[in-house]
């Protein structure tokens, strides 16, 4: 049995999954394996659950094919969670775009605490940025939404909701790629998956008798959300307002140029 288990969906011919996993067998951490899965699965969140079935780590870890592992990812994370008795450990993340050469640090909103007002909103809504406990997914039966995009959105408010044991490690571990042309370039192909995550996020947390707790963060959620995706959105004040305080004006103006490219 290894300690980590990296799952990794891919489909047929994915064009950076080499480079994927070559900064992962760079990892300075080597106590892990990687389960790459996906072809035959149907989606991204069918793809990562036959992952979870087909792990054996005692911590796993996403990882989506397009993107770049930072070298001490794995060290840092186990090392931060193992610590800390953690179900979940969170870390930053940085923006590289594939056109442009951009990089843009997303740093994480400490400022905002760990309270359940901002839990949902504060950390990033993807898997990509956390680590996450074997047992504790296993012991809670949290899974994937089976759904083409937004797929990791119920797993993450799901998980983040149901343990307090949550460590946050201010480091950027990550490298997120952006107009890699994978599953954020087709969102009108799939315009609805959002609200169909989103009313998933809502049921998961009433079945765990969560949603009292959570209601204002949820709302918070749901909101920043809905400007992510509705026609438009992205370009309102309060969203330009949002994307400034995430990034800082620098970043936010870089991210801005890039998505001409999209």
């Amino acid at each position: 049995m290894k300690k980590v288990s990296v799952i990794v969906p891919a489909f047929g011919d994915t064009p950076f999954l080499a480079d994927c996993k070559a900064a992962l067998e760079g990892q300075t951490f080597k106590d892990f394996e990687i389960v790459v899965c996906g072809d035959g699965a149907g989606n991204a969140g069918a793809a990562r659950n036959m992952g979870l079935v087909r792990a054996t780590g005692e911590w796993v870890s996403f990882v989506d094919a397009d993107d770049l592992p930072c070298p001490d990812m794995l060290a840092a994370a186990v090392e931060k969670g193992e610590a800390e008795h953690a179900d979940v450990v969170v870390f930053a993340v940085e923006e590289f775009d594939n056109r442009t050469g951009f990089v843009t640090p997303l740093p994480l909103r400490l400022g905002a605490g760990l309270g359940d007002a901002v839990r949902l909103t504060s950390f990033g809504n993807a898997v990509w940025n956390k680590l996450f406990r074997a047992e504790y997914l296993r012991s809670r039966g949290i899974r994937f939404q089976e759904i083409p995009r937004s797929n990791d959105l119920a797993f993450t408010v799901e998980a983040m909701a149901c343990t307090d044991r949550i460590a946050v490690l201010p480091r950027t571990l990550y490298r997120y790629r952006i107009n890699a042309g994978g599953l954020q370039s087709t969102k009108s192909a799939t315009p609805d998956c959002w609200r169909l995550a989103l009313a998933e996020c809502r049921q998961r947390l009433e079945r765990a008798g969560l949603l009292p707790r959570f209601a204002d963060a949820l709302a918070a959620l749901e909101r920043e959300v809905e400007g992510d995706n509705l026609p438009g959105g992205c370009l309102s004040p309060k969203r330009i307002l949002h994307s400034i305080l995430r990034r800082g004006l620098r970043g936010f103006l870089l991210h801005a140029l890039g998505r001409l490219f999209r």
